[in-house]
């Protein structure tokens, strides 16, 4: 026990037990006989109760800041089912104590010395319990509801009662609280407990030993201070042990006048405090590294004790006497006493705690990631992580590769392998920055940086001169290097990785090679091939390809290269390189009209050839206009040219044509191509043919309507036996049908041709829908379906139509079948 705590004690002990009961006696009698004081002291318990300890249990933070007044050096807290006690070894109450707590706001403690609210913090206990007892040599009372006939007369929280009897626990604990509480007490006070943490000792000067039990659980919370400034805080739970290391920096400050004369620093009581302890903590990780709190510390706000609302989320933990509610929830927000504390933190932090960091051997690599933070709660944000972000962004606090300060902007990330690969003054030179000391840890929202790693190194490897300056006569062998590590980088993957065209490209995008002409080039600009097929390459076409330069054919390289798709130059794609030169030549020989036939069929095969081969596409044989041999003798595009029928084309035109259903004069492919060849031959004659887009200019309208009106005819003169039929002319369409036709007793015939591809509805217009109705007994309409397939005539009497009450109609195909009287085919009469 300290020298003071001992004389404070023999001060306490120097009143007589009579005199600690008449005290009490007096105070009691002053609540019951006096009504003004009674009044007066009752409304203002109520309204700090009732207002400013909103959760029940926080008047166990009270008690132990009490205690830390009270020069403690350990509390204890054991919570039984209807009892609460608490225990502290600090000295005993004395009369100017017990004034205190026997009154509402009239607390004699020095804020210059104090930092609790004995009397007000008391009050938290009304929440919880009617029934508290105290007790501290001489002194032993309570404050009980149920002791008075009308406790509505009597304010009951602040009138004692003594107590004759003295508990076990006095003869080791100088200060003793009993408090009686309910199952809703209980609980609320177990989840107080549970919460409680042992950052709660960090800031005390006095307690180093909290004790808590509650429900067979047993836990202990110390502090110990290993060297200067470096604690660690334990944790005893149930046989377990746990301890995390915090290193703590203090500063006194002086307060200046004009915070002293402010209106809210005299109404709570600092107008005469000449200065003030300020701290900041930051938690040690295994190794004696700084570590952020964010995310494993809940609250990192306290006054002494732990502010339950200040979830600020900064890295680390800020202590200062703020101007708190006696709820000790927050900080009052406007107080310029609390600014200005806040303003003498950021300031320390700045001026002070980042000189330590700096000159230590660990700390300086990672304080940056410590002390950024990203804060969105006034005033903590424009007053203490604001600034210091601005400082950790603008200021020199990146170390360097060389071991000194420069801004997180003038620095680069660089892998230890690329360091390993080309060194730190060649990446300084390429980004004119500094490199980042692999060992600093700075903040991921701080700026977005790249890391300058394997993958990424290829941008700077452009600049050849710099390379050149660089590494003089080994800067190809750098490269090499450069393309091996990359290699080995790629085969850490499985091959089912390695086959993803994902990853591939990924690689091929961080790739870049020299030729042998010493060029820097991208592997889409390389080729590999063996030595016999590059000698000839380079023999059949001087100049025309690219190959790695011969430094760089290692083997892993080459199967590096080749996993990632650079083009492999085999004998078969020199062959297709080497048809593709010829190709050009091939098609000015095949428009030359001077050639035989037999010649150009021969291009032509040729060409179809090189297509199948992929050698050249549709779109390299029909820009250059290519022509096709027709059945006729002539030499067309094939857009122009329709498929013979011995292509068997969907579509076979030419059967229509042999067939009398169309007169057009067309121009049909010459089967001389397909002679003698197998069907598979075939089959490729009629893709090849059909991706030049074979009989695209070929109006497929026209045909279709054609044929519409010859197969109509052909049934009135095959089926109907009619010899004078008439088909209108184009100017004659307006009048509502197309053919002019006979019936069997010989008055007139008319009919509407409707011919389509499929089977499909049919529209009508206003003049044929009206000129059928008109004449319902001598108007037909003929539908032609599949007119350039198989055609098939659908016959329907105009009759048909004539319930029908709107101007113009369109009929589904299942429709007009379901009226259609007969359906006649006329090429399965004509085979």
């Amino acid at each position: 026990m300290s020298k003071k705590l001992i004389a404070m004690r023999n001060k306490v002990d120097t009143i007589s037990e009579e005199e600690a009961y008449n005290h009490i006696t007096e105070i009691q009698k002053s609540y019951t006989a006096g009504k003004n004081r009674v009044l007066d002291s009752l409304a203002g318990a109520m309204w700090i109760v009732e207002k400013m300890f909103a959760r029940t249990g926080h008047f166990i933070l009270e008690f132990i800041q009490n205690a830390e007044d009270a020069k403690a050096t350990k509390v204890k807290v054991i919570l039984q089912k209807g009892l609460v006690k608490i225990l502290n070894n600090g000295a005993p109450f004395s009369r100017d104590d017990v004034e205190a707590i026997c009154s509402v706001g009239k607390s004699h403690k020095d804020p210059k010395e104090h930092i609790g609210y004995l009397g007000v913090g008391f009050k938290a206990i009304f929440l919880v319990s009617s029934n508290p007892h105290i007790y501290s040599k001489p002194y032993r009372f309570k404050f009980d509801k149920s002791h008075w006939p009308d406790p509505r007369t009597v304010p009951w929280q602040i009138t004692p009662i003594w107590l004759e009897k003295v508990p076990e626990e006095c003869k080791e604990w100088n200060v003793v609280f009993h408090i009686p509480v309910d199952e809703a007490g209980y609980e609320r006070i177990k989840e107080e407990l549970q919460r409680l943490a042992p950052t709660t000792l960090l800031f005390l000067h006095n307690i180093t030993e909290i004790e808590l039990e509650f429900e067979d659980k047993k836990k202990i919370f110390r502090r110990k201070e290993k060297k200067e400034g470096i604690y660690t805080l334990e944790v005893m739970e149930n046989g377990s042990k746990t301890v995390t290391s915090w290193v703590v920096f203090r500063n006194i400050i002086k307060v200046p006048d004009n915070i002293k004369e402010d209106r809210f620093t005299k109404e709570w009581n600092r107008g005469e405090v000449e200065k003030r302890e300020i701290a900041v903590a930051f938690k040690l990780d295994d190794k004696g590294d700084l570590a952020p709190t964010t995310g494993t510390i809940k609250f990192g706000v306290f006054s002494y004790v732990p502010l339950r609302e200040e979830e600020i989320g900064i890295p680390f933990l800020i202590h200062a006497d703020f101007l708190v509610a006696p709820g000790r929830e927050m900080v009052q927000r406007e107080a310029p006493w609390n600014l200005w504390m806040l303003d003498e933190i950021t300031k320390f932090i700045i001026n002070n705690v980042i000189s330590s960091f700096k000159a230590h051997d660990t700390w300086k690599y990672s304080y940056t990631n410590v002390l950024y933070s990203i804060v969105h709660h006034s005033p903590f944000d424009t007053h203490l992580a604001n600034p210091i972000n601005n400082e950790i962004k603008n200021g020199n606090h990146a170390v360097t590769l060389k071991g000194d300060f420069a801004r997180i902007s003038e620095v680069v990330e660089v892998s230890q392998t690329v360091l390993d690969l080309v060194g730190s003054d060649f990446i300084e030179k390429v980004t004119n920055k500094k490199v980042l000391h692999p060992k600093a840890k700075l903040h991921p929202s701080l700026e977005k940086r790249k890391t300058i790693d394997i993958r990424n190194l290829k941008e700077y490897l452009y600049d050849i001169e710099s390379i050149k300056t660089a590494f003089g006569d080994r800067w190809k062998e750098v490269f090499r290097d450069y393309l091996k590590t990359l290699a080995s980088d790629w085969f850490r993957y499985a091959q089912s990785t390695r086959e993803s065209e994902k990853y591939q490209r990924e690689f091929r995008m961080a790739t870049c090679l020299i030729d042998e002409e010493g060029n820097i080039c991208e592997p889409g600009d390389i080729y590999i091939a063996t030595s016999e097929v590059e000698e000839k390459a380079k023999k059949l076409f001087p100049g025309k390809f690219k190959f790695l330069d011969p430094l760089l054919r290692e083997d892993i390289i080459i199967n590096f290269l080749k996993e990632i798709k650079v083009e492999e130059l085999s004998e078969e794609k020199l062959e297709g390189i080497i048809k593709k030169e010829q190709f050009p030549s091939l098609l000015k020989e095949l428009k030359d009209s001077s050639k035989d036939d037999q010649t150009k069929i021969k291009i032509v095969k040729i060409i179809k050839d090189f297509w199948k081969e992929g050698i050249v596409n549709s779109e390299d044989i029909t820009k250059e206009g290519f022509l096709i041999r027709t059945k006729n003798g002539r030499w067309l595009e094939p857009q122009k040219v329709l498929l013979s029928a011995e292509y068997e084309p969907e579509n076979n035109v030419e059967r229509l044509v042999m067939n009398n259903l169309l007169d057009f004069e067309l121009e049909f492919v010459d089967p001389i191509f397909i002679e003698n060849e197998s069907p598979e031959e075939k089959s490729a004659w009629k893709r090849f043919l059909e991706e030049l887009k074979v009989g695209s200019k070929v109006d497929e309208n026209r045909l279709v309507e054609r044929v519409g009106i010859l197969t109509s005819v052909k049934y009135e003169k095959e089926e109907c036996k009619v010899e004078n039929i008439r088909v209108l002319t184009e100017s004659e369409r307006g009048k509502g049908y197309d053919i002019e036709s006979r019936m069997p007793d010989g008055s007139p015939k008319y009919i509407e041709v409707k011919a389509s591809k499929g089977l499909w509805s049919i529209n009508l217009t206003k003049n044929e829908y009206k000129f059928i109705l008109d004449n319902p007994n001598n108007s037909f309409i003929y539908i032609v379906a599949f007119a350039l397939k198989d055609p098939e005539l659908y016959i329907m009497r105009g009759a048909s139509l004539r319930d029908a009450t709107i101007s113009s109609i369109t009929l589904a195909e299942n429709e007009w079948m379901r009226i259609c009287e007969k359906v006649w085919k006329p090429l399965l009469r004509s085979s």
